[in-house]
């Protein structure tokens, strides 16, 4: 007699228990979408000052960048801590790149920037715009640097193109770690290996560590281009992706998320060879056309199966 009453306490109990807790799952996972949105309110609203690695084939690259966000306007600076001594400064929608004084002979051969990798609004933004071509799963609550992480799956739809595993910071709403994948093999990794937010975030992070003799130059966004007839037409596209320019001799492609180019050659030079090859989730591709002296090259951030499939269906158009 006295049995059943406590096992129903015990049963109420748990269930309780499992309830409360499903109700905090339901609150902490509530929809993928929300912790992108997320994302991208952290990247431009917090301030933060973070230093992340980022591998992409043999190419290895460490930033530090400092970021204030004060009355509605945004300031950041972005170190290049490998290699060349650059900085990458922004200030609202105005951003330079500059130069130490060693560096300015060899100018026209440095690269201009720093790498970003997904550390900024625009990596959630365009997995939110690209949602319809993506789906999206919950993994294991997890841990990074130390800090209690979501961890999501951004799985494409289709195998024509990468899906993504990416961790978020619980705390902040930043992204933490993320990683590029083929179908399950590794093509990219980036990783914040230091952090700080909010108050511990020193404003004296902005101010340039480049010497006064160094140079610097706006980055200017693309000029519109000219409106010109293509020479080449592309039969196959993996689905999702569209045009969104095109110039006489290439054509740019993106579902949102990821990109592609195809340029076309009619130099007549047979020199060079057909190539395939890629630096982690960049795919470099040059084949001929059947048209003498013609050849095509795909640079994008898709499967070299993809890439090939685009090139088999390239033809050239003679008006």
């Amino acid at each position: 007699m006295t049995v059943r009453p406590v096992v129903s306490l015990i049963f109420s109990s748990l269930l309780l228990s499992f309830i409360i807790h499903d109700s905090d799952a339901a609150v902490t996972y509530k929809d993928p979408l929300v912790w992108l949105e997320a994302m991208g309110d952290a990247f431009r609203e917090k301030n933060y000052d973070a230093t992340y690695t980022y591998f992409k084939g043999n190419i290895f690259d460490s930033v530090r960048v400092v970021h204030i966000f004060e009355k509605g306007k945004e300031e950041e600076r972005r170190f290049n801590l490998n290699g060349e001594n650059r900085e990458f400064y922004r200030e609202g929608n105005e951003v330079e790149c500059v130069h130490s004084k060693e560096n300015r002979d060899g100018a026209l051969a440095m690269e201009h920037g720093v790498n970003l990798g997904p550390f900024s609004s625009s990596f959630p933004e365009r997995i939110i715009g690209a949602r319809g071509l993506y789906n999206f799963a919950f993994l294991s609550k997890t841990r990074v640097m130390g800090r209690p992480a979501v961890q999501l799956a951004v799985l494409p739809r289709f195998n024509d193109r990468y899906g993504y595993r990416i961790w978020i910071d619980e705390e902040s709403g930043l992204l933490l770690k993320s990683v590029l994948l083929d179908r399950g093999r590794v093509k990219e990794i980036f990783q914040v290996v230091q952090l700080r937010l909010g108050d511990a975030v020193d404003e004296r992070g902005l101010i340039s560590q480049i010497p006064k003799s160094g140079f610097s130059h706006t980055l200017l966004s693309q000029r519109p281009a000219k409106k010109e007839k293509p020479v080449i037409r592309v039969n196959w596209l993996p689905s999702g992706f569209k045009s969104v320019r095109r110039r006489a001799n290439r054509l740019h492609f993106t579902d949102g998320l990821a990109n592609f180019s195809v340029f076309v050659d009619r130099s007549g030079s047979d020199s060079l060879p057909d190539l395939a090859t890629s630096v982690g989730g960049t795919v470099l591709l040059t084949k001929k056309l059947k048209v003498k002296g013609h050849q095509i090259t795909i640079v994008g951030d898709v499967p070299m199966k993809t890439a090939k499939k685009v090139a088999e269906s390239v033809e050239p158009l003679v008006y």
